[in-house]
């Protein structure tokens, strides 16, 4: 008999199981050059898409937005940095944060308009309206096409400063300040031709006088600094004048300047001061007396750096000739030296020139 034949166990149910061939056929790699070169496309497409959006932010009018921006803010030192006024250091004492700080009002932008959009020219105008505490004018930023940076992104760079030229005048003071900063004022009387002048950003600011000492008073001024010329075509330059009065300090002195000069044309030999009124002036004088004394400092309307009032002398020039009353007007004149400031003698006492005038 022959060997009995194995036979594989039935599933349940009768069915035979199913026998599944596993391929064993090598995977295909991808090709790295392809994923490369979709990478450098990738790249390619990123770049150029930054370059426009970049160049889309430095146009002529998104270099004056972002200077005005600067300005509005108070940022003096980023501004002067972006656009540098050309003018000489001690012209730009007051083109600083902390001027800029003690403002009371700043700009506030209103319109931006590229003249020059859409132009291929490497010059474009901008002009920009602002408003100034109530005070409306427009700009005109003049916009040049620089070097671009790695070729294709665009610069432009901003030539004019917006900035508006001051001087300031102040009688009986030599400098005035702002925002913590000091300055010499501009001279008086050179109209129209004025030296110094200063700078200002756009704004409202204070303008005090500075080291006026205990006989001169002032109040501030306010200084309006806008580019009006562009609306009325006017003078750039704007002017502040403060005006200056003398103190009860300074009058006081005057009086007691007058006083004393008044008791000393009464009091021999004082009375031969060439100082003194001329009929005081003599050696055989009997009575010599101060009948009335200056006791208030009065200004002329046009002089106010000269006071006055009346001194009566008691006269009598010989023993039994009239007694007499010589009515005078005493001036004090007050000195002042090279500078324009008030001399004052080493106790700090103001100084004069005393005359007399006989009625």
């Amino acid at each position: 008999m022959g060997e009995p034949i194995a036979m594989a166990p039935a599933m349940a149910g009768g069915v035979q199981p199913l026998v599944t061939a596993v391929s064993q056929r090598p995977r295909k790699r991808a090709n790295p050059i392809f994923f490369a070169a979709l990478f450098l496309v990738a790249l390619v497409v990123v770049a150029v898409g930054s370059f426009v959006l970049a160049n889309s932010m430095r146009t002529p009018e998104a270099q004056v937005r972002r200077y005005l921006d600067y300005l509005a803010q108070g940022n003096a030192s980023a501004a002067t940095a972006m656009v540098d006024p050309g003018v000489a250091n001690d012209e730009r004492v007051f083109l600083t944060d902390e001027v800029m700080a003690s403002a009371t009002s700043l700009l506030d932008v209103e319109d931006v308009v590229d003249r020059d959009e859409g132009s291929s020219s490497k010059k474009h105008t901008v002009n920009a309206t602002v408003l100034v505490d109530g005070s409306r004018f427009t700009f005109p930023f003049e916009v040049r096409e620089g070097k671009p940076t790695l070729g294709v992104i665009k610069n432009w760079t901003i030539e004019n400063a917006l900035v508006v030229p001051v001087a300031v005048r102040i009688k009986d003071a030599t400098t005035f300040s702002v925002g913590g900063v000091t300055a010499p004022v501009s001279d008086y009387d050179s109209f129209p031709f004025t030296s110094p002048t200063y700078l200002f950003y756009p704004g409202v600011y204070e303008v005090n006088a500075a080291d006026l000492g205990e006989y001169i008073d002032a109040e501030p001024a306010t200084l309006r600094a806008t580019r009006e010329e562009y609306l009325y075509g006017a003078d750039p330059l704007t002017n502040v004048t403060i005006e200056t009065s003398y103190s009860q300090s300074l009058r006081a002195a005057a009086v007691e300047a007058m006083a004393a000069q008044t008791t000393s044309c009464a009091t021999p030999p004082g009375n031969l001061d060439t100082v003194c009124p001329f009929g005081l002036q003599r050696t055989d004088l009997t009575v010599l007396e101060v009948k009335q004394m200056p006791t208030e400092a009065k200004e002329w309307a046009d002089s106010t750096s000269e006071f006055h009032d009346y001194a009566f002398f008691k006269v009598q020039q010989g023993a039994g000739t009239p007694i007499y009353t010589l009515k005078s007007t005493v001036y004090a004149t007050l000195k002042f030296d090279e500078k324009g400031k008030v001399v004052v003698d080493s106790a700090g006492k103001p100084q004069f020139w005393l005359r007399y005038e006989v009625e």
